[in-house]
């Protein structure tokens, strides 16, 4: 093999790697009681940095992207919908939001980061969704040091 096909070689077997790596959730070292935390880099360049609480693949997600961009996620138990014009609540708040699923999970999309702090902070929330299905979801009392971790995952991802 020639030094150009090798060179070549080495380069599609990095990349091959790199696009590997970009699926892979890394464990996020933090101690909040209930509560396990990822980071992963997206194909779209983005860090999404998640705390999940509850089983594996059933609990509840809580997360930010370092674009700015927050949701809430629950197991789909396989929905497969969207409904925009649908609403958390939680302590009096109300935000307007998309949900969709894909059979395996349900996400919230739309909510300001402030207010998914605010959730965090009381604990827990309630969706209603546009077909006037409702349900509400515990993060138990720790959902605030929980959001905390998340947001320190960001700062680091943005470099700050």
């Amino acid at each position: 093999m020639g030094a150009r096909h090798f060179f070549l070689a080495t380069v599609v077997s990095a990349s091959l790697l790199a696009s590997a790596a970009l699926a892979q959730q890394q464990p996020v070292n933090a101690n909040v009681p209930g509560w396990r935390f990822t980071s992963e880099l997206e194909s779209s360049g983005y860090v999404n940095c998640r705390a999940m609480t509850g089983s594996d693949g059933l609990g509840a997600i809580v997360a930010q992207r370092n674009n700015g961009e927050a949701y809430l996620s629950l197991a789909a138990q396989g929905l497969r919908v969207r409904f925009p014009n649908s609403r958390i609540v939680s302590n009096g708040a109300t935000w307007q939001v998309t949900a969709e699923a894909n059979g395996s999970r349900r996400w919230f999309t739309g909510i300001p980061a402030n207010g998914v702090e605010r959730i965090m902070a009381n604990g827990n929330y309630e969706f209603i969704l546009s077909n006037g299905q409702r349900n509400s979801v515990d993060l138990t009392n720790r959902g605030a040091a929980a959001w905390a971790v998340v947001r320190r995952c960001v700062r680091s991802a943005l470099g700050n």
